[in-house]
């Protein structure tokens, strides 16, 4: 069952970081969403964002030698774990 929100569009910022799809009828959420699941899926798409921001940042610190190479690797492993992680637990709640 579907359940009207809003009667306007989400922007396509709102529309990336939770799942929305919008029809003629207005702002529309997918089925089978309890009130928990949208801050899970918000949760782990915003620690995906912030997983995939840390790769290029530890890349330029460490080009400017501002970090050693492992520290750029504990960078590069905790940013991919970061993603991983906020994968699954958005799969969690928008499942």
């Amino acid at each position: 069952m579907v359940s009207n929100v809003s009667s306007t569009c989400p922007s396509e910022l709102e529309s990336f970081i939770i799942p929305f799809y919008c029809d003629a009828r207005g702002f529309k959420l997918f089925s089978g969403h309890s009130a928990t699941d949208i801050p899970m899926a918000l949760f782990g798409r915003l620690l995906q964002i912030a997983g995939l921001v840390l790769l290029p940042v530890a890349i330029i610190l460490q080009l400017q030698n501002a970090i050693t190479s492992g520290q750029e690797l504990t960078f590069l492993v905790a940013g991919a774990a970061a993603f991983w992680i906020g994968r699954i637990i958005e799969g969690y709640g928008t499942h």
